[in-house]
C-alpha cells in the first residue's frame, strides 16, 4: 500500500499554483502516494486542482465552523503518513496537527511562536522565489530535485473547459485563428492594480500598433466587474469584455489561447506561467523576487528606483492606492508587449 499524504495551502489560487512543481516533485519520489490537497473552498481553485492528474484527491477548507468539524473528523481517519504544509502560519499547521500523521514537514513561522508542537521538521522560508521555497521544503520529505532546472508550474485545462472559452470568444466575432491578447486589469486587492486611465490607453494602444485583438477578463465579484466596466468606458475603442464570464479553468484556456496575458501581481499571472503564455506584469507593493512569472517569457514593470519600493504595504499611508503603481504609463506596457513578440517571432 502506498504512502497517505496530506499537502496543505490554505492560501488563495495563485499561490496554491505555486506549489504545484513540489506537488508533482512528491509524487515522483511517492509514485503510489494517494496525494490530498487542502486549499480554501473560497478561493483555493479546488476546480484547477480536481483537473490535475498528480492530485488524488481535493479537500476544501471551509469559512463554517460546524463544516470544520466534519471536515477535522474526515482528515483524521485517514490516517495520513505525512503532512506537507506550505502556508507558513498557525491555523494551517493546527490541521497539520489534527491529521495525526507522524511526520509534519512545514516553515519556521513568521511570529515568535514554537514549531515543535505542530511539525516533526521545519526549515526557514528564506527569501527566494515562492516555488523555489516549496520545492526546498519538499526536501525535507526526501523528495530531492534538480533546482537548476526550475521545473515549471502545471495546470490541466479540460477539454469542456477550452470548449466554452472558444465558444464565448466565437459568439463575440472573434476568429478561430485571430491573435488576441487578454488583460485582467483587477485583483481582489486593489492596491495592486494599475489606474483605469492607464488601463484604457493601453487598450487604445493594443488595437492601434500591435495588431492583436484586445479581450478582458476579470474575476466573478462585482467590483472587479465595475473597474472593467469604469476602463472601458475610458476606451476610445471597444475591446471585447468577458469580465465575470468565465470559470478558473475557462480563463486558463483564454489565457492560453492569448498572445500575451497583461496582469498586476495576482492569480493570472500564475496560470499564465502554467500555461506557458508570455506575460507582462504590473508590480506594486509586492516583491518580484518571491512572486514573478516562473518559466515563462516574461516582462514586469515596477518602479524599482523608488526608495520605498516595494514597500510590502497595502497602498501608500493606509490609502489602498499605490503610487508605484499609478506612476506606470500605458507606453511602456504597450513597449513590454511589444518586445515580448518580437523575442516569440524570433523563437518561432
Amino acid at each position: 500500500m502506498g504512502m497517505n499524504i496530506l499537502a496543505i495551502k490554505l492560501k488563495h489560487v495563485g499561490d496554491n499554483l505555486l506549489a504545484t512543481p513540489a506537488l508533482a516533485a512528491l509524487k515522483k519520489r511517492y509514485p503510489g502516494a494517494h496525494l490530498t490537497y487542502l486549499v480554501p473552498q473560497k478561493g483555493g481553485g479546488a476546480d484547477i486542482f480536481r483537473a490535475w492528474s498528480l492530485v488524488d484527491e481535493v479537500f476544501e477548507f471551509p469559512s463554517d465552523y460546524t463544516e470544520r468539524l466534519r471536515l477535522a473528523r474526515r482528515i483524521r481517519q485517514r490516517s495520513y503518513d505525512l503532512v506537507v504544509d506550505f502556508s507558513w502560519d498557525t491555523q494551517s499547521a493546527l490541521w497539520g496537527m489534527i491529521s495525526g500523521a507522524p511526520r509534519r514537514i512545514g516553515y519556521r513561522f513568521r511570529k515568535r511562536v514554537p514549531v515543535w508542537p505542530f511539525y516533526t521538521q521545519a526549515r526557514a522560508m528564506g527569501t527566494a522565489h515562492t516555488v523555489t521555497a516549496n520545492l526546498e521544503l519538499v526536501e525535507l520529505a526526501d523528495a530531492a530535485h534538480d533546482l537548476s532546472a526550475d521545473p515549471p508550474l502545471q495546470l490541466s485545462i479540460p477539454d469542456e473547459a477550452r470548449e466554452r472559452a472558444e465558444s464565448l470568444l466565437r459568439r463575440a466575432g472573434v476568429g478561430d485563428n485571430e491573435p488576441i491578447l487578454l488583460l485582467h486589469p483587477a485583483s481582489r486587492w486593489m492596491f495592486k492594480c494599475w489606474t483605469d486611465d492607464g488601463n484604457a490607453a493601453f487598450l487604445d494602444g493594443v488595437e492601434r500598433t500591435l495588431n492583436l485583438r484586445p479581450v478582458v477578463t476579470s474575476g466573478p465579484s462585482e467590483t472587479e466587474i465595475s473597474r472593467v466596466r469604469r476602463i472601458l468606458d475610458l476606451c476610445k475603442i471597444k475591446p471585447l469584455s468577458l469580465a465575470g464570464e468565465t470559470s478558473l479553468l475557462m480563463l486558463a484556456a483564454l489565457i492560453q489561447r492569448a498572445k500575451i496575458f497583461v496582469g498586476v501581481d495576482s492569480a493570472p499571472v500564475h496560470i499564465a506561467s502554467a500555461v506557458r503564455t508570455p506575460v507582462v506584469v504590473l508590480f506594486g507593493p509586492s516583491g518580484q523576487t518571491e512572486w514573478r512569472p516562473w518559466q515563462v517569457p516574461y516582462r514586469s514593470i515596477q518602479r524599482l528606483g523608488w526608495s520605498c519600493c516595494p514597500c510590502g504595504k497595502d497602498g501608500c499611508a493606509g490609502t489602498k492606492r499605490s503610487r508605484c503603481l499609478e506612476d506606470i504609463q500605458p507606453d511602456e506596457v504597450v513597449q513590454a508587449c511589444r518586445e515580448l513578440l518580437g523575442e516569440s517571432k524570433s523563437r518561432s
